[in-house]
């Protein structure tokens, strides 16, 4: 329905399909790429519900960049790159924004922080200039904590992890399953699993979804000893078979030291 015609510093030059425009006078500077995202997020909305695109000219005016929003700084400073069929594992105490770095590296900030400044880049291609389907094409991500709410089966739950396709191949998922030796569990109720198996699941599901990056954030924190070590081998492996790369989250020093071909250490910034 709309592009974005120029932008600079200064404003958003905003085209519509019926001819009509707009041109929002804002300082982008303060904001970030971020910010971009959240314009056109909220052009989209403000057109597709006949609003006045004037009260979003003013909305936007009023947004209050992330510096002056947010008191407490989390990351600062951080530069890094993987490379195709490379692990790295990041290290830190909590609190330290192991977490909250893995959400910025996909755009996800449903947390209470904002990235004031960041550039992430996949292929060659800034994820700020790519839609919701392509970042999931392009990466995908394990969140801490998850629950699930529907009655599905595992393989149902599996199958979300690639709903851009048009294609589920149940092969895939049986193939997977069975690297991670949960293949039992197909066709049971991820709500009738334990707090541990339904964590294997959703590492399947990451896997399934066939990215050339992969985020895990804490995949072994609820896993016995034996499967963390047999889990980490897996991934490991699935890295190197696919020439993808994976950055994982974790607190075990001694398994990331045998598993990781990188480290990344994280502390406070108080510290």
């Amino acid at each position: 329905h709309y592009q974005i015609i120029e932008q600079n510093e200064n404003n958003i030059y905003v085209s519509f399909y019926k001819n009509k425009s707009l041109i929002l006078d804002i300082e982008l500077k303060n904001y970030g790429e971020n910010f971009i995202n959240l314009v056109t997020a909220l052009v989209s909305f403000f057109f597709e519900n006949n609003l006045s695109l004037k009260k979003l000219e003013n909305k936007l005016k009023k947004y209050k960049p992330a510096s002056q929003r947010f008191e407490e700084l989390i990351i600062k400073d951080i530069s890094f790159e993987v490379n195709a069929g490379e692990v790295i594992c990041l290290i830190g105490a909590n609190g330290s924004g192991k977490s909250t770095l893995l959400s910025s590296l996909v755009n996800m900030n449903f947390q209470n922080f904002v990235c004031s400044k960041n550039s992430v880049w996949v292929n060659g291609k800034s994820i700020s200039l790519m839609n919701r389907n392509e970042i999931a094409k392009n990466i995908s991500y394990m969140i801490q904590n998850e629950s699930c709410v529907w009655n599905f089966s595992v393989y149902d739950f599996i199958c979300l992890g690639n709903y851009f396709s048009k294609n589920i191949s149940e092969n895939k998922i049986d193939e997977i399953l069975s690297t991670l030796n949960i293949f039992e569990l197909k066709n049971k109720n991820v709500n009738q699993l334990s707090g541990g198996e339904f964590q294997k699941v959703r590492i399947a599901r990451t896997i399934f979804q066939n990215t050339p990056v992969l985020l895990f954030d804490e995949p072994i924190s609820n896993l016995d000893i034996n499967y963390q070590y047999s889990l980490l081998k897996s991934i490991r492996k699935i890295v190197k078979e696919k020439k993808s790369c994976a950055i994982i989250s974790i607190h075990d020093i001694n398994l990331a030291s045998i598993f990781a071909y990188k480290f990344l250490l994280l502390k406070k910034i108080d510290e």
